[in-house]
């Protein structure tokens, strides 16, 4: 594991938790795959700092890496401070879905006429390129689940 990202100071914040039991672990009453993938990353060998949705416009400031799981809403306080976070340098990554701030990613996600997002199945992603997201020897990036989008025309996704 590269040393910068080792000790780069990264938040993890399911979107559906509420509440916590205390610092240093899952908040609670996230999904079960928001949950899931918490575990996963609480075992990755990162130091994590585990947020609520209603603390990250606080938070920010002090993170390298923002990973958001599952679907949430961000009132205007929290896009302006994403907004801030990624313009000054901040990794935001999405999993699951953008949110509602898919224009940061540069995506706009997909939803039924009703109104409710499209869903994705499992499937398996590859770089064509270069990418810190993903490294030589994995090849393929197996995942399963989150909302379907699309690039805009002036993004740039690795």
């Amino acid at each position: 594991m590269n040393a910068v990202w080792k000790w780069a100071r990264i938040g993890v914040c399911p979107m559906t938790a509420t509440g916590r039991i205390s610092g240093g672990v899952v908040p609670l009453n996230a999904r079960a795959y928001e949950y899931f993938a918490c575990y996963r990353l609480a075992h990755a060998g990162f130091l994590i700092d585990w947020l609520l949705p209603a603390e990250l416009p606080a938070r920010l400031p002090h993170l390298s890496v923002l990973i958001t799981i599952g679907h949430g809403t961000f009132g205007d306080e929290l896009r302006l401070a994403l907004h801030q976070f990624v313009e000054s340098g901040g990794v935001w990554i999405a999993v699951g879905s953008p949110c509602d701030a898919g224009d940061l990613l540069g995506v706009q996600a997909h939803a039924h006429p009703s109104g409710a997002f499209k869903q994705l199945g499992e499937g398996y992603a590859y770089a064509e390129r270069e990418s810190p997201a993903f490294q030589c020897a994995w090849e393929t990036l197996h995942a399963f689940g989150g909302t379907a989008v699309a690039v805009s025309e002036d993004a740039e996704v690795w």
